[in-house]
């Protein structure tokens, strides 16, 4: 019988010896030691999807209970301060997500090279959002379409647009105007619109109309 090595584990289910990267983490010691799972994570897997669909509904409502009791537990403050720590952990949940999202996609806008973050969106290449989202269920963007896009390996036909270009093609059938004018001249084929004005200059004298 083959020994696993120091970088190796057998799996306690499938008995086939796997990557200690292939098993779940279970505890980690004060002095940064590791401990892993005895089944593999496709084991362990397999075993979840199982279980959640014979207990699922069960198991649910019983955590249900215990997250209703921990909150009725608590005074005005805590569950303010409660919240706030939630809150916090759900905004950066969801920009890990996002991260990871655009870093396969890109960070600038395919069609006028927009690099600023919130001026960027994820695009249906071929224009079919809405049949996209009767077929997923998915009815708006975001962190549900992030998640989405993760569980199905990044497709192929999303792309990274800034708001401006995604309703451009809103706007002119499917097509960005960026991709037929420049500067409202038509030119076929170009990349971008260049701006008319130049940006302001740290320095200076900005004075807006009353």
């Amino acid at each position: 019988m083959e020994i696993p090595s120091e970088d190796t584990k057998r799996c306690s289910k499938c008995h086939k010896i796997k990557p200690l990267n292939k098993f779940l983490p279970i505890h980690i010691r004060k002095n940064g030691k590791e401990y892993k799972s005895n089944r593999c994570r496709e084991c362990y897997n397999k075993y979840n999807k199982a279980w959640r669909a014979k207990e699922g509904n069960r198991y649910k409502d019983i955590q249900k209970k215990r997250w209703h009791d921990r909150l009725n537990a608590m005074n005005e403050n805590e569950r303010l301060e409660f919240n706030k720590r939630m809150a916090q952990k759900t905004r950066a949940s969801n920009k890990r997500l996002k991260d990871l999202v655009y870093e396969v996609y890109g960070h600038q806008c395919t069609c006028c090279g927009e690099s600023e973050e919130s001026f960027l969106t994820i695009d249906h290449v071929n224009n079919d959002g809405a049949e996209q989202r009767r077929k997923t269920g998915i009815k708006n963007g975001g962190t549900v379409l992030y998640r989405w896009l993760i569980k199905n390996g990044f497709p192929k036909d999303f792309q990274v647009l800034c708001w401006n270009c995604q309703w451009g093609k809103v706007k002119n059938n499917g097509i960005c105007p960026h991709s037929v004018t420049c500067n409202d001249y038509p030119v076929m084929g170009v990349g971008s619109s260049d701006s008319k004005h130049s940006a302001p200059q740290e320095g200076d004298n900005i004075v807006c109309p009353a």
